[in-house]
């Protein structure tokens, strides 16, 4: 209609009678549309971009003049700057909404190191500030070429965990392939879309957003928003998305790293724990810090009277190999010697002793092993008395 045309021109129209205008439309069901005959179209422009168009119209042939016309124009770059400043509030607003989620996004993924968790709040999280039915998150396994679905949030949410998908394969898997976040306003009619999945949890999908979750240029998976409230996701809720995956990869990679340290640490717990050998921990005053079962056992002191004695009460440390000054001890490098200790009971225990200098968070210990040697020496006390009996019974007959 008329309202196309200033709307593509950019210029007002001042229309005599509309109705001998070919390019006038009625629309049905618009009472009065048939009395319309003089008629003015304004339009409304926001830098440099029509976003609309003022009407007027009248019952009257030749009811508008140039005169009406300029009023009518000045109105419209009122309607123009009200409708930019809505335009703009309305941005606003919904990039205080986005910001706002995206720190309580970030509050809650970062509250916890437990990685189950942390993906679970993630997926929670987007449903919520996204206002979708379901979200879910897969990881991206490189060694299988697979991604799980690790947790879900939403209808089918049980059922979708454990699903498996190859790189490549169905939305998700293309996201990890092409790592490029993808929104189908459509999916059904997308090829890319797996409609297995649909089949498996009972539900249908119909507008899905998918972004790759990244981390140092590497795609370690990809979180999912699926059938919003409304017709459609907003372009804002797309960026939202992408901002909670980029969070998603802090705080994934965070909860692993975490994970990985702990097992190393229950390793080195076990090991340091259950070692046959007596295990000191000291700083490099020599002051204790730590020690492990056997030496409890070995010395016959509770750790609680250990912690806080110094190694050169408990024995003589061979000034050969060692300064008094145990910082010079260089990193990495193992002294060993043998020496004896005293335990509870005032009694001396031969031990070959391993000191190692090591580094843990920029703060350095040394690490005191003590072996006891008490049967290799009685073994070896024997082997001498032995060799000696066999000597001296070979030598007897001789002399004979």
């Amino acid at each position: 209609g008329l309202g196309i045309e200033v709307f593509k021109a950019g210029k007002i129209m001042v229309i005599t009678d509309v109705q001998q205008e070919s390019a006038w439309v009625e629309r049905e069901g618009l009472e009065g549309a048939r009395m319309i005959r003089g008629w003015i179209g304004a339009p409304l422009i926001v830098r440099d971009r029509v976003v609309g168009v003022l009407n007027v119209d009248s019952h009257s042939v030749g009811a508008y003049s140039l005169k009406d016309a300029e009023l009518v124009s000045a109105f419209a770059d009122q309607a123009a700057t009200a409708v930019a400043n809505a335009q703009l509030y309305g941005e606003i607003q919904r990039r205080v909404q986005s910001m706002t989620a995206l720190t309580e996004t970030a509050r809650s993924v970062t509250a916890s190191l437990d990685l189950d968790e942390v993906l679970q709040r993630i997926t929670e999280r987007t449903m919520d500030s996204l206002e979708v039915e379901a979200a879910s998150l897969a990881l991206f396994d490189e060694k299988t070429g697979e991604l799980e679905f690790r947790v879900a949030s939403g209808r089918g949410a049980e059922r979708i965990v454990g699903l498996r998908l190859m790189k490549g394969q169905g939305l998700a898997g293309w996201v990890v392939e092409h790592r490029e976040a993808v929104f189908v306003s459509d999916v059904q009619s997308d090829p890319r879309f797996y409609s297995q999945v649909d089949e498996l949890i009972g539900y249908t999908t119909r507008v899905m957003a998918s972004v790759p979750i990244l981390v140092q240029d590497k795609t370690i998976g990809v979180i999912e928003a699926i059938n919003p409230r409304g017709d459609e996701l907003a372009p804002e809720q797309i960026e939202l998305l992408s901002g909670i995956a980029d969070l998603a990869g802090t705080a994934i990679v965070r909860a692993q790293l975490f994970k990985e340290t702990q097992a190393a640490r229950q390793r080195y717990a076990s090991l340091f724990e259950d070692s046959i050998d007596t295990i000191l921990i000291t700083d490099l005053a020599g002051v204790i810090t730590d020690a492990n079962n056997r030496a409890e056992t070995f010395l016959g002191l509770p750790r609680t009277e250990l912690l806080g004695l110094e190694i050169s009460n408990l024995h003589v440390m061979d000034k050969e190999f060692l300064s008094d000054d145990l910082s010079e001890l260089s990193r990495g490098e193992t002294i060993s010697y043998v020496s004896q200790v005293k335990n509870e009971q005032g009694e001396d225990l031969p031990v070959e002793v391993h000191v190692k200098r090591t580094d843990i968070a920029a703060v350095s210990f040394l690490q005191w092993i003590l072996r006891d040697i008490t049967e290799r020496l009685e073994l070896a006390s024997l082997r001498s008395d032995l060799t000696s009996m066999i000597f001296h019974d070979l030598r007897s007959p001789l002399e004979n």
